[in-house]
């Protein structure tokens, strides 16, 4: 009946081993939820179209209905990690997340509960999925990672309204458990951040993180309004990832997507705003785009001269930025002067070159 498909057989026998139900029992589950993946009309953009008789979303869907009916947030958790990578899933990325932002923590409390900040209520969610044959250990990293094609399948098996929604939580989970260069194993746990980055910005980029029609907007205005902040700085920190790896051509992607976020939602001149306006006069600095990365500075120290004070320091910061590119470009004059004035304003604690980390409104 299974074509002989090593997956599909293997979730089915997970399944029989879980349950204790007879063969026979199984099968008439197998023919019932076929009937019911054939009596869906939409099927344009549903996967796995080469699998004879779609055996393996069927065996996939037996299988996912009875984890949901055991434990509601161990199958959202599934559902939420068709929009992370596949290959590496641990509690520390949830948890990292919730202690960084009170928004990101709420929201993923409303969808897998307390699995993001109880590792006892993880492991069992993570055990479960184990035993029916979605999830196996990847022991070199004290992870998980689920199979592709069950990766492929949690994505497709919800409607468009609830995958926008997944999209901008992911967004919002994977944006604030990227560390803060001040933590000492930031770099390390950023290389293993990266392919959740590569996973996040596909939505963001497709802007898959917009907000569903469907929500009552005048009920949730402020909610909506919180997440949307929450959104931009966890896309503006997903920057920071990529800039710090290298990554020049993605940072600059989602600094710009960020920067647009805010000019909206804030206006030209919010702290959020310009702090994005000297990370890309970084980023254009090291790409060798000096008179973008100039123009960018100035803006940013406007602003910051503006709603900060000419001591405050972030203005400080993108002064000896600004010193350090006029020098580059052979402005010695102009360099001297912006390095004057670091020196006899600075503060101890004032770093160069320094990234500006946004914080949530909330």
């Amino acid at each position: 009946m299974l074509d002989g498909l090593p997956l599909a057989i293997a979730q089915a026998a997970a399944f029989l081993q879980e349950s204790g139900i007879e063969l026979q029992t199984y099968i008439g589950f197998y023919e019932q939820q076929w009937k019911e993946l054939i009596d869906l009309r939409d099927w344009a953009d549903a996967p796995l179209q080469d699998y004879p008789d779609r055996s393996i979303w069927t065996t996939w869907a037996i299988s996912y209905n009875a984890i949901r009916e055991r434990h509601v947030a161990t199958a959202n958790l599934l559902l939420l990690w068709a929009f992370l990578d596949s290959k590496d899933l641990w509690y520390g990325l949830f948890a990292s997340a919730c202690s960084a932002s009170t928004t990101t923590a709420t929201s993923l409390l409303e969808w897998i509960g307390g699995l993001a900040s109880n590792e006892l209520e993880f492991t069992k969610a993570i055990q479960l999925l184990r035993n029916y044959s979605l999830v196996e250990d990847v022991k070199d990293l004290a992870s998980y990672a689920t199979h592709p094609v069950v990766h492929r399948w949690a994505y497709y098996f919800q409607g468009k309204d609830s995958r926008v929604q997944l999209a901008q939580l992911a967004v919002i989970v994977f944006g604030w458990a990227v560390p803060h260069n001040s933590l000492r194993e930031y770099s390390t746990i950023q290389r293993r951040l990266l392919p959740h980055a590569q996973a996040c910005s596909r939505w963001v980029l497709m802007d898959e993180t917009r907000r569903s029609r469907s929500h009552d907007r005048v009920n949730m205005e402020i909610k909506v309004a919180e997440e949307r902040f929450v959104m931009l700085d966890a896309i503006c920190r997903l920057g920071i990832l990529y800039a710090d790896q290298s990554k020049l051509g993605e940072a600059e992607k989602m600094y710009q997507r960020a920067l647009q976020g805010y000019e909206k939602a804030l206006g030209a001149e919010h702290t959020s705003t310009l702090a994005t306006v000297n990370n890309l006069g970084l980023l254009y600095a090291d790409q060798g785009k000096l008179g973008e990365a100039e123009k960018m500075y100035q803006r940013a120290l406007q602003g910051y001269e503006k709603a900060l004070g000419a001591e405050h320091m972030s203005t400080l910061v993108t002064v000896n930025n600004l010193g350090l590119l006029y020098a580059d470009q052979g402005k010695l004059g102009e360099a001297e002067n912006m390095y004057q004035r670091y020196k006899d304003t600075r503060r101890p604690s004032v770093q160069s070159t320094r990234r500006h980390w946004t914080r949530s409104i909330t």
